[in-house]
């Protein structure tokens, strides 16, 4: 627990992360030379204790850590004080470096990632690392081509559709209400669907999911029982579990992780049906994904249109009490 809560405060990134005091840098050290964290856990902080800038009592520890790694540190951990040994970890130890992917090394990237043989806490650095460096526009565009290369689009019998797109982790500080719009929106005649997961971190808030659950709705309808719900109906929701096992088998790595990785840019906005005519509603919280993220939507030339607003909460309900900032394409 005590990694985690160090991890929280130090793995964010350049502007939003803190160094670690004395104490806190006294703490980790304990933790990596004496106690047996998780490896996932382990492998995110190294990361973070490397990228990010280091204070003099982190300098210290990563001083330490330069020569006894070997000792301390499990093996598949090794290539972050050496060099790699294989295609992946050589691709980590790039992006570690502050270094750009290709579009080509990008590619390679994600297939490592949803390759079960790979270990977990390589796929943890390079998420992290990833993050940390920023992704650049080339590399997120290949990630996103890559994410939707996975995923099979179902054409459906409705003229226009729209895919309202929350984040997955849920809120913890409003109740959503975006799957409740899906029925009502329905009603008035455009057909509509919502994607997403039970829980997930590190938010873990509640999600739509959650509600169905709690309505007594069966939020894993298979695609076929969601194309028929949708076309007859007009609204659906479709889990992640059902269009993208792949991706949601790395719960579990995401849980380990602590931080929030670039997958949640990306997974909320995978299409998975398609109608005559597609239209996109979702949200950011970083302004940095203000513009970036329907520049990706628009390259796709999957949606008509697009609209990217700043939610509450990283829904895509609009701020009753301000101007509500968006983007629309």
């Amino acid at each position: 627990m005590e990694l985690k809560v160090l991890l929280k405060h130090k793995g964010i990134g350049k502007k939003g992360s803190k160094s670690l005091t004395e104490q806190e840098v006294k703490v980790l050290r304990e933790i990596i030379y004496h106690q047996k964290p998780n490896i996932i856990t382990l492998a995110t902080m190294l990361t973070a204790i490397l990228m990010l800038d280091a204070n003099t009592y982190e300098t210290q520890l990563i001083s330490s850590l330069k020569q006894d790694y070997k000792i301390i540190l499990p093996r598949s951990l090794h290539f972050l004080f050496k060099k790699s040994e294989d295609e992946f970890t050589q691709l980590c130890s790039k992006i570690i470096q502050h270094q750009d992917l290709s579009e080509k090394e990008a590619f390679t990237a994600v297939d490592y990632l949803f390759d079960t043989n790979i270990l977990p806490e390589h796929k943890a650095i390079f998420l992290e690392s990833e993050r940390l460096k920023r992704e650049t526009y080339k590399e997120n565009k290949t990630f996103f081509q890559a994410f939707d290369n996975q995923v099979n689009t179902v054409k459906i019998s409705v003229t226009d559709l729209l895919q309202l797109c929350d984040s997955y982790d849920g809120c913890v500080r409003i109740n959503p209400i975006t799957i409740f719009i899906c029925p009502i929106l329905a009603a008035l005649g455009l057909s509509v669907y919502m994607t997403g997961l039970k829980q997930v971190a590190p938010k873990n808030g509640v999600t739509a999911h959650q509600q169905l659950l709690a309505l007594g709705k069966n939020p894993s309808l298979s695609i076929a029982e969601s194309k028929t719900e949708l076309e007859t109906v007009g609204w659906t929701y479709i889990d992640q579990s059902q269009f993208f096992p792949k991706l949601h088998n790395l719960l579990n790595l995401r849980e380990k992780m602590v931080k929030r990785p670039f997958l949640a840019t990306f997974e909320k906005i995978l299409p998975v049906f398609e109608a005559n005519k597609n239209y996109c509603y979702t949200s950011y919280t970083h302004k940095a994904y203000r513009n970036q993220v329907v520049e990706l939507l628009r390259d796709t030339n999957y949606y008509n249109r697009i609209v990217n607003v700043k939610g509450v909460e990283a829904t895509t309900k609009p701020f009753m009490n301000r101007e509500t900032n968006y983007v629309f394409i």
